[in-house]
């Protein structure tokens, strides 16, 4: 909705320079404020916090082990839900000019929730 009021506000050329800057935001963010590891943000290693001994030898472990490691990586879901998002834009193109022209809907209007006349 904040990109159709940019479109009726500025013009068209607009809504890509604002989804371009909310990209570019979004990412600053996930720069300034998603650590690695404890380390990285000041804190002691885990193992050093419950006492735990460290490992001799780093075990490569299976492959469904990775695969399980990844899907609670943090990053990876933010990555996932930043392309995800950038769906928008693609459905905002597709669906706006339908309520715009065919449906008579004003600009803000047809940038927000689906109005469907009967």
């Amino acid at each position: 909705m904040v990109i159709a009021v940019v479109i009726a506000a500025f013009g068209w050329h607009f809504g890509y320079f604002t989804t371009a800057i909310l990209g570019v935001v979004g990412v600053v963010l996930i720069l300034l404020f998603m650590c690695d590891s404890p380390q990285s943000a000041g804190y002691p290693p885990i193992g050093v916090i419950r006492n735990e001994p460290e490992p001799l030898s780093e075990d490569k472990g299976s492959v469904l082990k990775s695969q399980l490691w990844s899907l609670r990586n943090p990053a990876l879901w933010t990555l996932a839900l930043a392309s995800a998002f950038m769906y928008i834009d693609r459905y905002a193109v597709k669906f706006l000019g339908h309520l715009l022209f065919t449906a008579g809907q004003a600009l803000h209007h047809a940038g927000g929730v689906r109005h469907y006349r009967r």
